[in-house]
């Protein structure tokens, strides 16, 4: 294995030559590492690696004839971040294979108590709990401490100990390497008001997730809404309002140690509107001269589709019908609507 830091010049490696073969030999070395070249001719491999990462090498010698022999080895480039050794950034390791991780449990994991970015494998049987991602899976969470891995071929930790690739941890740490207590927080997250309708089923509302803590993080709501259920383990509120009311909500988010944030937002269940489409109070619009009434029928009615009050006048002629009352003859009634004369002179 050889060993650099990113963004340090390393020294020249000279790699060996081959004996025997078929002709002269070439030589070259693979998979090729940033910053660093490769001199056939010289057999050196030179420069400044400007990326992170652990290298599995490969160096070949081939003959004229296309016989090859092969030499395996490592390279890893420690992020310039951790070239010291210390731990002034807030982070640990690098951990490259046979390394153990102080601070990755080992043994029995459930998965809700790790939290694997987009890619990320994890496997736990028998009380092995094997970890394995790369580069672009994002990074791996237990408390308040992550790992990433800067190996462009992937990285794999069984039960803390490194088995393949450089593993970075990162953490908010005192000096002494003991982990900080973490509130857990929401931050700058919000959530608007939400206006529901008795009977009629919700969205499915899933709240935001709080980010810190120590430990996993547990949500509960409150206070409870008529019909509706939260379900503290996919944080989402579902249901069928039954009741008419005005909530104002606490979303809590609590770490194991019991330090908790909070989110303030309020639930409205208003009355369902009538079927007939009229408004919620049962009423509609006033209408004046020259306007129409949508909700009026027009053409010919006969009398027994209509209810008048006292002293209302009903006339259907030749496809025409015409309405005649005033403030002190009740109402006219058809279907589920209603109409009274809100005029003097009728």
């Amino acid at each position: 294995m050889r060993d650099c830091s990113e963004g340090t010049h390393h020294e020249t490696i000279d790699l060996p030559a081959a004996r025997g073969g078929d002709g002269p030999l070439t030589y070259s070395l693979a998979p090729g590492v940033s910053g660093l070249s490769f001199n056939p001719t010289t057999r050196r491999l030179t420069g400044t690696p400007s990326i992170a990462g652990t290298f599995d090498m490969t160096y070949t010698a081939r003959d004229a004839g296309g016989d090859t022999v092969t030499l395996s080895f490592t390279v890893s480039v420690v992020p310039a971040s951790q070239a010291s050794g210390g731990n002034e950034s807030g982070s640990d390791g690098p951990f490259n294979v046979g390394d153990t991780i102080p601070d990755m449990p080992s043994g029995f994991w459930a998965p809700s108590l790790v939290e694997t970015g987009k890619g990320a494998g994890f496997v736990s049987s028998g009380g092995t709990v094997t970890l394995s991602w790369n580069a672009s899976a994002g990074v791996i969470r237990y408390n308040t401490l992550s790992w990433t891995c800067a190996s462009s071929g992937g990285c794999e930790v069984v039960n803390g100990r490194v088995t393949k690739g450089t593993v970075v941890q990162s953490g908010e740490q005192e000096g002494d390497g003991t982990s900080v207590d973490q509130r857990p927080r929401f931050g700058s997250t919000t959530v608007s008001a939400q206006s529901f309708k008795v009977g009629v089923a919700i969205a499915p509302l899933t709240l935001p997730r709080a980010s810190g803590g120590d430990g996993p993080l547990t949500y509960s709501l409150a206070p409870s809404v008529p019909g509706l259920t939260f379900n503290p383990s996919s944080r989402t509120l579902s249901g069928t309002p039954s009741g008419v009311g005005s909530y104002a909500m606490t979303y809590t988010a609590t770490d194991t140690d019991g330090d908790s944030d909070s989110l303030n937002f309020t639930v409205s269940v208003a009355a369902e509107s009538p079927a007939s489409g009229g408004n919620e109070s049962g009423s509609d619009s006033r209408f004046n001269v020259g306007d129409t009434i949508p909700d009026m029928p027009s053409g010919f009615w006969v009398p027994s589709f209509i209810e008048t009050g006292k002293g209302a006048s009903f006339l259907s002629s030749g496809g025409t019908v015409t309405l005649t009352w005033n403030s002190s003859a009740g109402v006219i009634r058809y279907n589920a609507f209603s109409w009274t004369c809100a005029s003097g002179g009728g």
